[in-house]
């Protein structure tokens, strides 16, 4: 079955209504995807570090074409079966990568740029159709930190994610690997030509979102590319539209009344590359006359 075949096969179930279907279809995605990134080899030819991981990732490509085929439909229609599996899901996913142990391998390193891919990719995609659920229960997945052992953290506020060692931890060449691997998938080209269009900004967004996230759930100063003046202005209107102010005010876990106030805090603390002529407001929401 092609990913297209795939994709559309997603959309007649849960057109009907069936969430089992596309629950199990994701468990089926994720493991085929596990299993492949557990196989990668080193042996790949010279070049540069971001063409060395490209073809080491080469062989998972498929795998991960099928995931996020079945992952961008149960964001925008599925119910809570099918999305209540997102987190335990990631966290197997992770355990093949850098993001579970500390392992020098250059596969291993590689193998965390799927999972950044695909969070990135998830968090586009809700805030192109306003639909945050399946990106708060991906928030639901921990795993046990690197480096304390007391707490378990989100996963999907690793630091490894946005500055992933095997780019030495340089969160722009993150950031535009996970964009550019979005922009290149014939899913995205075929099927959802109005997200395509406008993804270079949503993707700006989902960065600041995920960067917002991460630093209401730690105590970390995050650091985020995607965070400029016009993608403020993007994101304000949407703290103003009920539906999806109420899926932020989910996905942050806070009552509706203190989102707000929350996302001050953490955006307080969102750094940006001095260097950047375009450089965001002081404050994510203005005040008041």
């Amino acid at each position: 079955m092609t990913v297209l075949e795939l994709h559309t096969e997603l959309l007649d179930r849960l057109g009907d209504g069936d969430d089992v279907f596309a629950a199990e279809r994701l468990k089926a995605k994720v493991l085929a995807l596990t299993d492949g990134l557990a196989s990668l080899n080193v042996d790949v030819d010279g070049g540069t570090l971001e063409e060395r991981v490209q073809a080491i990732l080469e062989p998972v490509g498929e795998n991960a074409d099928a995931l996020l085929a079945v992952l961008l439909p149960i964001a925008e229609y599925a119910g809570p079966t099918a999305v209540d599996v997102l987190p335990r899901l990631l966290v197997h996913l992770a355990r093949r990568t850098s993001l579970a142990e500390q392992q020098s391998s250059l596969p291993f390193l590689a193998a965390t740029l799927v999972v950044g891919r695909i969070a990135w990719a998830l968090a586009a995609y809700s805030l192109h159709c306003g639909r945050f659920g399946a990106l708060t229960a991906a928030w639901r997945a921990t795993l046990p930190s690197r480096y304390d052992e007391r707490v378990p953290s989100p996963l999907l506020a690793d630091s490894g994610l946005r500055h992933p060692d095997v780019f030495e931890r340089h969160a722009d060449k993150a950031y535009v690997d996970y964009r550019d691997w979005l922009g290149r998938r014939e899913l995205i080209g075929e099927r959802y030509a109005l997200f395509a269009e406008e993804l270079e900004d949503m993707f700006a967004e989902a960065d600041v979102l995920l960067a917002l996230r991460a630093a209401a759930a730690t105590e970390w100063d995050i650091y985020s590319h995607g965070l400029n003046s016009a993608t403020v202005r993007r994101l304000r209107p949407r703290l103003t539209d009920a539906r999806e102010r109420e899926g932020l005010a989910r996905l942050f876990g806070v009552p509706n009344a203190e989102l707000n106030r929350t996302l001050a805090e953490a955006y307080g603390r969102l750094k940006v590359d001095q260097r950047h002529w375009d450089r965001p407001p002081a404050q994510l929401i203005p005040e008041q006359p």
